[in-house]
């Protein structure tokens, strides 16, 4: 049995996502949020002074449970709990299903699966989307059948766990239109309640769950809170236990009754949360925060499980099922699914002989979450359990102006204080350097050069005076993909502005947002603009007069207020991840080119497509770079022995090998093992309203190769100093929008940028 390939098909418009704060600061009980009892009174004895008393001991640790051994071709398809609280494995080969069941040695049994083996399911092109074990005492799968042109559901009850058949639902049988196509209903999930009704999750209306009877008659449609995706849920009784609408806590609701029954208020983030149900009615809830718990009558969440401590705050895994064992002191499991494929399983013990907070500490500062860093610090602290890596956020969920939180950190650094390791990204580097605020860390590179884990031509960008500073943990590359002509013109915006002269009316390339065209061509040509420190005004004045050509051929607009409501949203967007957001809608020969930023293969997919689809080429612009969680050490770090530690974990192979789509990794061997990887499972399709499409497989090995030979020969970092680049960039659109002439723009600039400099 195979799995068919699943198209993901994308309406072609401009996605904006939103950078999530991660910093963990305590919650209160007049929110109904997180607190954390141990630590809290750990660091209020520090506080007062008193650290002669022997610290709280005791703290849940995570051991990774191992999964059964597989065969070559099967794969799991879900990790579920059954009756008698044990942990159950499916997994599905070429032409049967297998259960394994987790024995208390954490060895593994293979269980009889006879239920799912149906003739109605072991069939080409259908494949199992979720199973469980129902409130009632039964077992149910949701299959989806590819058989045809439009996917149909399936589902199938087992009453005895050896046979199985169909449940008959006449809303499966719906057809309707979305996005101008036909689709029936896509059942993703299910869960059971009591009395058999069922609640299932449709892929074409995520914000809601839809409950039927057990002779397959609907009786509710329930809104949850919305998400990216389906939120998790589950079933306890008679009752729906989920994210409520608002997203403002888990709510209990009776779909017979059609009432909430309660709701515990609760800020959902936009991650996965698993829920869990005590016999007493305690709520546990677990999330990247950690594993929560709320008493039946209780007001106030605690937190037993500190997911900063251990794995689940990892970007690669995405928590989907929560189990407890209640003996005393309770156990727990967590079920995760994993970015790039697979699922894990974790478990936690409570630890009496471990002290409840780590007894060293360093602290990891950056303007913008980095999903490596955060991955590394996860893997850093489950090899270093007595250490704590604190991890602040500055741009997290809280909106403010960029510079401020820049001058107060400077403030910090140069008074001898702040983080002990910085991520640099946007942050004023070049001073940092020249004001003694980093170290030199030649000495942790270095090593790591020499021996061929990392790529030179990267490191070699960071060399200066025999001294490094920086080194970033990930790179993507500024590509350009077009005619020929069209690429060369890429060279400056000179080059470009002559050929677009020369085009008549084309689009060199889609329109978009003065903030947005200006803040990619100041990343891509702004060193051409200053000299010794200086604004350089006869090159700004006819940089100013290229940009304007450009802006006027594309069609570039002032901003949408609509789209965009707040100051946070603009520097999150101006910031050097969201660079080069690219255009896929090339399919249909509109525009002569097209800048990309390429973060990893999957990014190149479409880009391959359509390069395949106009008979076009590509290449790197300038060999420059983007460099991704620039670290840098803190000169005044207080526990620079660990940080230096830190630092040096943050390049090796573990850490380097996970895609976390922030850009391609800078170990040599985690690139080449990138590039070597197939991925026969995965297509892409965009769409536009005109109803052009572009499908895209998984690049080739010599596509992919393509893509290394760049990701090594280029040699120019983009740098961004925020402050800067949003200073030009504010006394620039009225320029753009017809307001002033260049040479006033050119002496706004001068006024500010200069003085700005010369700080």
């Amino acid at each position: 049995m195979c799995r068919k390939k699943t198209a993901l098909f994308i309406a072609l418009m401009l996605v904006i996502t939103s950078l999530t704060g991660c910093s963990r600061a305590e919650k209160n009980q007049e929110t109904g949020q997180i607190t954390n009892t141990a630590e809290n009174s750990q660091a209020e004895r520090e506080s007062k002074g008193d650290k002669t008393k022997e610290p709280t001991m005791g703290r849940y640790m995570e051991e990774k449970v191992k999964l059964p051994e597989l065969s070559a071709n099967e794969t799991i398809i879900k990790i579920i709990e059954n009756s008698e609280k044990q942990i159950e494995v499916y997994t599905h080969t070429n032409d049967k299903y297998i259960c394994y069941r987790l024995k208390k040695d954490k060895t593994w049994e293979n269980i009889n699966a006879g239920w799912l083996n149906n003739k109605l399911i072991l069939k080409e092109n259908i494949v199992i989307n979720d199973l469980c074990l129902g409130n009632d005492g039964n077992y149910y799968a949701v299959c989806t059948d590819y058989s045809s042109n439009s996917m149909k559901s399936i589902i199938l009850k087992s009453e005895d766990g050896t046979t199985s058949k169909p449940v008959k639902i006449p809303y499966l049988e719906k057809e309707f239109t979305k996005n101008d196509y036909k689709h029936y209903p896509n059942i993703i999930s299910i869960q059971v309640l009591e009395d058999g009704s069922m609640v299932l999750a449709d892929q074409w209306d995520w914000k809601s769950l839809y409950v039927f009877s057990k002779d397959g008659a609907q009786i509710d449609k329930v809104r949850v809170g919305q998400n990216e995706y389906i939120q998790n849920y589950i079933t306890s009784g008679e009752n729906i236990i989920t994210v409520n609408e608002d997203k403002t806590g888990v709510f209990f609701y009776n779909p017979v009754q059609k009432e909430t029954v309660k709701t515990v208020d609760f800020t959902v983030s936009s991650e996965a949360s698993a829920y869990a149900l005590k016999k007493d009615g305690t709520l546990l809830l677990g999330d990247k925060d950690g594993i929560h718990r709320m008493q039946k009558d209780g007001t106030l969440w605690e937190t037993i499980v500190d997911g900063s401590l251990n794995s689940m705050s990892m970007p690669t895994l995405s928590i989907s099922s929560l189990f407890v064992n209640e003996e005393d002191p309770e156990e727990y499991y967590a079920v995760y699914v994993v970015t790039d494929g697979g699922y894990e399983l974790m478990h936690y013990v409570f630890n009496k002989e471990v002290s409840s907070v780590p007894s060293k500490e360093i602290t990891v500062y950056s303007l913008w979450e980095n999903s490596t860093i955060r991955q590394a610090i996860s893997l850093f602290q489950a090899e270093n359990s007595d250490i704590k890596v604190n991890y602040v956020v500055a741009m997290g969920e809280e909106s403010g102006n960029i510079a401020d939180y820049i001058r107060s950190l400077n403030t910090e650094l140069l008074a001898g204080n702040g983080a002990d390791v910085l991520v640099l990204d946007g942050l004023p580097v070049n001073s940092y350097i020249e004001k003694g605020v980093l170290a030199d860390i030649k000495a942790l590179i270095e090593p790591m050069e020499k021996s061929g884990d990392l790529l030179t031509n990267i490191t070699d960008a960071y060399e200066k005076d025999s001294k490094i500073y920086q080194m970033p943990v990930r790179f993507s590359l500024p590509l350009i993909e077009g005619e020929q002509e069209a690429i060369k013109a890429a060279a400056s915006t000179a080059d470009t502005a002559d050929y677009i002269k020369k085009l008549n009316k084309k689009p060199y390339y889609k329109s978009t947002i003065y903030k947005w065209l200006l803040a990619d061509y100041l990343a891509l040509y702004s060193r051409d603009l200053f000299q010794n420190g200086t604004l350089d005004e006869t090159k700004f004045k006819s940089y100013l007069q290229n940009i304007k050509t450009i802006s006027e051929n594309i069609g570039a607009t002032e901003v949408n207020k609509e789209e965009m409501k707040s100051n946070k949203l603009y520097d999150q967007l101006l910031g050097s991840d969201n660079l080069f957001p690219g255009d896929m809608s090339t399919y249909n020969k509109k525009y002569s080119a097209s800048i990309l930023r390429v973060k990893n293969i999957t990014d190149s997919m479409l880009l391959f497509a359509a390069i395949k689809n106009n008979n076009w080429e590509y290449q790197s612009i300038n060999q420059m770079f983007i460099p991704s969680g620039m670290v840098g050490l803190n000169n005044g770090s207080k526990e620079s022995d660990i940080a230096k530690k830190f630092i040096s974990f943050l390049f090796n192979k573990e850490v380097q090998d996970a895609d976390v789509y922030d850009g391609f990794p800078v170990n040599a061997k985690s690139m080449n093992g990138w590039i070597e990887k197939e991925n026969d499972g995965i297509s892409i399709a965009v769409s536009d309203k005109d109803g052009n499409m572009l499908s895209a497989d998984w690049p080739t090995k010599e596509e992919r190769e393509s893509i290394k030979k760049i990701a090594q020969s280029v040699k120019e970092p983009i740098e961004t100093n925020q402050i800067l680049i949003t200073m030009i960039i504010d006394e620039v659109l009225p320029f753009l929008k017809g307001d002033i002439d260049e040479n006033q723009a050119t002496a706004a600039v001068k006024a500010k940028v200069n003085t700005y400099l010369a700080e």
